[in-house]
C-alpha cells in the first residue's frame, strides 16, 4: 500500500445557511475560494466550497443542508460544537491494500464507499474511500481515498494561487487523550513513528508519522477534544510553517 499524501481537510459549517459566511472568513485570511461546477449542486444534500493548493491538497468548507442527511451523517455529533475542523483524508493508489492492513491489525473501518458526480459540462469524477476514523473507529484517524476517475476535475487546478502565499499542506497535528491507544491505527496506515522532541503545539508526548513527503503529528493532550485538528501550511520564504488553527468561533493563521 502506498499513501501518496494528504488529500483534503474538512472544515464543517454547523448551520446549513452559514457556508458563505465561513467562506468569507477564509477569504479574509488571504485564501482563494473555488466553486466546483458540479451538476445539480444547487439541490444537493451537501454544499461545499474549496481552497485548492498548488501541491494538489485542498480544504473543503462543508455544509450539510438536507435535514435527513444531517441527522444520519457521521458528522452529526459535531453540529452542536459550532464551525470547526472535523476530519482529514489521505489519498492512495491502493485502497485494497489499506483495507488489508487495517483488517490484519484487527481495526474497525467502514467501506469501501463509492462516490461519483459529474460536472455541469458532462465530465465525470469519482472516488472510493474507507473510513477508519469518525463513524467507525477512532476519531483521530484520517479517512483514505482513491480516485477512480477525474482527480483533476474533483480538485480543480484553477484558483490555486493564494494571496497569503500558501502553496500546500506541510502536515497535520491531531490531538488524542491516550497516545498508546491510537498507535495501532496510525501504524497500520503509515508504518512506524518517530518521537517528536519539539512539537509545534504543547502536549505531554508526540509521535510523528510520515505521510509521503508530509507528516502527521499525533499529540497526547489529555484535556483536549479527541481528534482536534490543526493544519500546518507551506509558505515558501516564510520561516517555519504557518498554522491554520481553529477554536469553535473562527479561524486564524498563526505562527511564522
Amino acid at each position: 500500500m502506498t499513501i501518496l499524501g494528504y488529500d483534503h481537510a474538512i472544515y464543517l459549517v454547523a448551520e446549513p445557511g452559514g457556508l458563505e459566511t465561513a467562506a468569507r472568513r477564509f477569504e479574509e485570511l488571504g485564501f482563494t475560494i473555488t466553486d466546483r461546477d458540479d451538476e445539480g449542486k444547487e439541490s444537493a444534500a451537501t454544499a461545499q466550497k474549496l481552497v485548492c493548493f498548488e501541491d494538489g491538497s485542498y480544504i473543503e468548507i462543508l455544509s450539510i443542508r438536507d435535514p435527513q442527511a444531517r441527522s444520519r451523517h457521521r458528522f452529526a455529533p459535531f453540529f452542536v460544537r459550532g464551525d470547526g475542523w472535523v476530519d482529514t483524508s489521505v489519498h492512495t493508489n491502493d485502497l485494497a491494500g489499506a483495507r488489508e492492513r487495517l483488517t490484519a491489525a484487527g481495526l474497525p473501518f467502514s467501506g469501501p464507499h463509492a462516490h461519483a458526480r459529474r460536472l455541469r459540462s458532462g465530465e465525470p469524477w469519482g472516488v472510493s474511500l474507507i473510513l477508519p476514523g469518525i463513524g467507525a473507529g477512532h476519531p483521530a484517524l484520517p479517512f483514505v481515498i482513491e480516485d477512480t476517475q477525474g482527480r483533476d476535475l474533483r480538485i480543480p487546478r484553477h484558483g490555486t494561487h493564494q494571496p497569503n502565499g500558501v502553496t500546500g499542506t506541510a502536515g497535520v497535528s491531531v490531538s488524542v487523550r491516550d497516545l498508546d491507544a491510537v498507535r495501532p491505527g496510525f501504524e497500520a496506515l503509515f508504518g512506524p513513528a518517530v518521537p517528536v522532541a519539539a512539537p509545534l503545539q504543547d502536549c505531554a508526548r508526540a509521535l510523528r508519522y510520515a505521510v509521503a513527503r508530509q507528516w502527521l503529528d499525533v499529540l497526547e493532550r489529555p484535556e483536549a477534544d479527541e481528534g482536534m485538528i490543526s493544519l500546518a501550511l507551506m509558505r515558501p520564504g516564510a520561516e517555519g510553517v504557518t498554522w491554520l488553527a481553529t477554536g469553535r468561533e473562527g479561524i486564524a493563521l498563526v505562527g511564522a
